[in-house]
């Protein structure tokens, strides 16, 4: 798995798509979806964005011995009114119509059981803890599929990088505060000199003044 990754990731390199985003990455998931959607997706969530496919077509013969999604970045992202019993309805993102075209969503076992007669060849039913259901199969997502978490563990990345932009932010605007501040007390310690010279000339001139009148009066 280790030389695998290798391999696909030098060939992402090569192709100027190292930095490129997984699907996950571009996903929105409604709050207690997340299970569902990873269920569904798998693999998928590991796509690379790409702007082009065609443009990569001949490229994709040199991974002889290992696999890779591309996801391209103009596929359709959901608008509009989308029907609230379609797992579709809770998550946006790249090409997520067409992917999850087909799953409807139970909120329990026994209403995704219930629903199971009436699928179609084409549709399945999924709940909120990841049981997928179809017309002739079943399947149970738990915490040994490698995919489990996956959605969890990106938004938590995101968080953590907007508190990383915030707490820079924070820090560059005390930078500039402290910057302000110190330029303020150099104005101030200027004017605090200046202000003392003045005295000391002031009280100079006094004294000229006050010995010069004693001496007239002597």
């Amino acid at each position: 798995l280790g030389k695998s990754s290798e391999n696909v990731n030098g060939w992402l390199d090569a192709q100027d798509l190292g930095s490129k985003p997984r699907l996950v990455q571009n996903l929105v998931v409604t709050t207690g979806w997340e299970r569902a959607v990873e269920t569904v997706l798998g693999d998928y969530l590991q796509a690379v964005c790409v702007e082009s496919i065609d443009a990569l077509a001949e490229s994709l013969s040199d991974l002889t011995d290992v696999g890779v999604t591309l996801l391209s970045e103009r596929a359709p992202v959901q608008k509009g009114r989308v029907d609230t019993d379609k797992l579709s309805a809770y998550v946006e993102g790249p090409g997520v119509s067409s992917l999850l075209a087909g799953v409807r969503v139970a909120e329990s076992f026994r209403d995704a059981l219930s629903l199971r007669q009436s699928l179609s060849e084409t549709e399945s039913v999924i709940t909120r803890e990841g049981i997928w259901i179809g017309q002739h199969w079943i399947r149970i997502n738990r915490g040994d599929d490698p995919q489990v978490g996956m959605l969890e563990r990106e938004e938590q990345i995101k968080e953590l990088r907007n508190a990383v932009q915030t707490g820079t932010r924070v820090v560059s605007e005390s930078e500039k505060t402290l910057l302000e501040i110190r330029a303020q007390l150099e104005n101030l310690e200027k004017v605090g000199a200046q202000t003392q010279e003045d005295y000391t000339k002031h009280q100079t001139s006094y004294g000229e003044a006050k010995n010069e009148l004693e001496i007239h009066r002597a």
